[in-house]
């Protein structure tokens, strides 16, 4: 099936098109369509100066059951003044590629790992508001990284982490769950849920009673 999704939140892509191929060009352009599964973007002016919708389309399965729901971790403390900062673990460097388009028109900081083993690394050293994990890296996979991290003292263990992955299977997703993960992302990146996600961490808390969901 097909479906439409429209969303005026204040981080959703402003003219995402125009301004990823206007400062990266047509061949990331390119790469971030084919990544998010996006056919087709659009905006429609709002009455009355109230702006404009942004819309995209995508092909999407229809959802069967309801996710089982995880209990949220401890809100993260986001100091006001500052970008979000967010730690994304991605070994694929194409898909950390369309990542950095994406969060570039969010305007966050964000850091980079290859493997889970260097996120661990990382969340040693730095602290992260957000942390998007991929599942299978090479030296250490996701769902180990974020036990890791999970197990690491102070406010680190409580940093969300979501799974940015395919493999969303409902034993990929108990998995993950085990492991500590709060929520996962499905790829194909869906644009909307990501920036929605950041939205809400940007706000300064986590999604109360967060599925571990696609």
């Amino acid at each position: 099936m097909w479906g439409k999704g429209k969303c005026v939140k204040g981080i959703v892509f402003n003219l995402l098109q125009e301004v990823v191929t206007r400062n990266h060009g047509e061949d990331v352009w390119d790469d971030l369509v084919d990544e998010a599964g996006v056919s087709g973007v659009g905006a429609e002016p709002i009455p009355a100066g109230g702006g404009s919708v942004f819309w995209f389309e995508f092909e999407a399965e229809t959802a069967e059951a309801a996710p089982a729901v995880v209990e949220a971790p401890a809100e993260p403390v986001i100091e006001a003044g500052r970008p979000m900062r967010i730690l994304a673990a991605e070994d694929n460097a194409a898909n950390r590629r369309v990542l950095q388009v994406l969060l570039e028109q969010a305007e966050v900081s964000v850091t980079f790992a290859e493997d889970g083993a260097e996120a661990v690394e990382a969340m040693q050293v730095e602290a992260f508001d957000l942390v998007l994990m991929d599942a299978n890296m090479p030296r250490m996979d996701g769902a180990s990284a974020v036990r890791a991290i999970r197990a690491m003292p102070g406010a680190a263990a409580a940093t969300p982490i979501y799974m940015l992955t395919a493999n969303v299977f409902e034993d990929d997703l108990r998995r993950y769950r085990e492991a500590g993960a709060d929520g996962a992302l499905r790829k194909p990146i869906e644009i909307v849920r990501l920036y929605e996600l950041l939205e809400t961490v940007a706000g300064g808390m986590t999604p109360e009673g967060t599925a571990l969901a696609v």
